[in-house]
């Protein structure tokens, strides 16, 4: 009788393995189960924006930009970096309370 988990641990060995020796791949696919581009649209998007934030326009080149998009579109936006990526979440892509923010940081 065949070991059933000892099937399943080879396979995610080799599987580790595959995606350790393949990240571009990884990357690719990635990108397209998430958003609907390539890897090869990214890398479009990313010269485009000169390799930088397209909101603060900065970029650490420790990190890779994330692909901004419409939660309820998916419609692909911009690269933006991690803090203005993560800003935008924090405040649910709501205009208004944007606004608030922006009336509140030049008030105070």
């Amino acid at each position: 009788m065949v070991d059933k988990k000892s099937i399943n641990r080879k396979t995610r060995e080799r599987l580790k393995i595959w995606r350790a020796n393949n990240p571009e791949k990884v990357r690719n696919k990635n990108y397209q189960d998430r958003y609907g581009i390539s890897l090869e649209e990214y890398e479009v998007m990313l010269k485009k924006q000169k390799e930088c934030c397209f909101l603060c326009k900065t970029h650490n080149d420790d990190s890779k930009l994330f692909v901004d998009h419409c939660h309820t579109t998916k419609k692909v936006r911009k690269l933006l970096c991690q803090h203005c990526n993560s800003g935008l979440g924090y405040f649910k892509d709501n205009k208004k309370i944007l606004k608030k923010a922006i009336d509140y940081l030049i008030k105070y």
